[in-house]
């Protein structure tokens, strides 16, 4: 008896307790088929079999909540123009504009409305004769980021693989090891933890917002 008991024990253990089964990606990021890994959208029908299913569902025949990758895979449409690569080939944020018109990375000139780059936001005279200068004080917004020579960047632009900062500040921060007060993105920067949940992603990856019940929780 003792012995069926030892079996049914390790049979469970085996099928039912092993590590990452039945796990639930980020909303981010697609199952890797049945195995027990998650992958980024940017594998979907990219030539590459990554994952037992990454290659299907390649004719571009979308929902009307989806986006068509030029690749023929179809992805959530909320991630067209997220500031993260979704589409193998990128074309999901080909021709985004930021609120102010700029292209991401570039802020607004005043009045002229002309676009330039965050990192020559502090340069004197970035912007064209007779705009305001840009405030360089360091006194940024709670989903801002401080950069050395004062300037202040959109948080989601830490860590994206860009310079924004004159001194490339914001990527060199990228290795997890926030305050307590603050939340760890996957990529490795630091945002506040009043901003989790908060409706809008602050981390490039976006998963201050993953797992989320409740919007502003």
């Amino acid at each position: 008896m003792m012995l069926m008991y030892w079996k049914f024990l390790a049979f469970f253990v085996i099928f039912f307790a092993k590590p990452g089964r039945g796990q639930v990606c980020p909303n981010h990021m697609i199952q890797c088929g049945t195995e027990d890994r998650c992958e980024t959208y940017t594998v979907k029908c990219d030539g590459v079999e990554t994952c037992e299913n990454d290659e299907l569902d390649c004719d571009g025949n979308c929902g009307a909540d989806e986006y068509r990758c030029d690749s023929g895979a179809c992805i959530p449409s909320h991630m067209k123009c997220n500031r993260r690569q979704d589409c193998a080939g990128n074309d999901d944020e080909a021709g985004c504009t930021n609120s102010e018109g700029c292209h991401y990375g570039s802020f607004q000139c005043k009045p002229s409305m002309e676009c330039r780059s965050y990192s020559g936001m502090c340069d004197f005279g970035v912007c064209p004769p007779g705009d305001e200068e840009p405030v360089c004080d360091g006194k940024c917004a709670p989903d801002e980021f401080a950069c050395e020579d004062g300037a202040c960047i959109p948080d989601i632009y830490q860590c994206d693989g860009w310079q924004h900062c004159a001194g490339w500040e914001d990527e060199k921060l990228c290795s997890g090891q926030c305050n307590s007060d603050e939340f760890v993105c996957e990529v490795g920067a630091c945002v506040g933890k009043s901003l989790r949940c908060d409706g809008t992603p602050h981390c490039r990856d976006g998963n201050d917002e993953d797992g989320c019940d409740t919007i502003g929780q």
